[in-house]
């Protein structure tokens, strides 16, 4: 499978940050993490990848500072590392992704995926025109290309996050199978 991470969000500075098994993590408070400039972003733990501001994603220095997104496609991208494969659809491993995100439109937001298309990806977290938060896994096992495993939340997500900071995660348990 090939594709690349795209992350829309960033983490807020804090000190309690757990870092166990956390195989990326950025701060755009953090000069270590983003030094203000450019559009190169580093992982503050585990190993030394990058992340890379794509199509103007901008730097905000109010709140400590953050990421802006134009809505449109702004995006920030890690690379089809191994380390986001989580595997198969029936050999996988828990793992868990985060965000802090304002979001001023909720409908059709993109909040992190490895996905490149229809029949490529693996995990797709994003909100639809719905206002639903969705979860999508990709196993490769079903059918001649596959077939995306949707989960839904039963909440809109409308009015608890748009003009608002708000941390949205999901897990996976790594149960894997339908």
């Amino acid at each position: 499978i090939s594709g690349s991470l795209t992350i829309s969000g960033s983490l807020t500075s804090g000190t309690d940050i757990i870092t166990d098994e956390l195989i990326f993590y950025w701060d755009a408070a953090n000069k270590r993490s983003y030094p203000g400039s450019g559009t190169t972003i580093n992982n503050l733990v585990g190993i030394k990848n990058t992340a890379t501001l794509v199509n103007g994603t901008a730097f905000n220095t109010d709140q400590k500072g953050h990421f802006v997104f134009d809505g449109l496609n702004d995006h920030i991208e890690l690379g089809d590392n191994d380390i986001f494969t989580f595997g198969d659809g029936s050999d996988d491993s828990a793992f868990s992704i985060s965000a802090w995100c304002y979001v001023e439109d909720a409908s059709g937001y993109v909040i992190a995926d490895k996905y490149s298309g229809a029949y490529d990806g693996e995990y797709y977290f994003y909100t639809s025109t719905d206002d639903k938060l969705y979860f999508s896994l990709y196993d490769t096992d079903v059918g001649s290309y596959g077939a995306w495993s949707w989960i839904v939340s039963n909440a809109t997500v409308t009015s608890a996050v748009q003009g608002k900071w708000t941390n949205l995660t999901c897990t996976y348990d790594g149960r894997g199978g339908s």
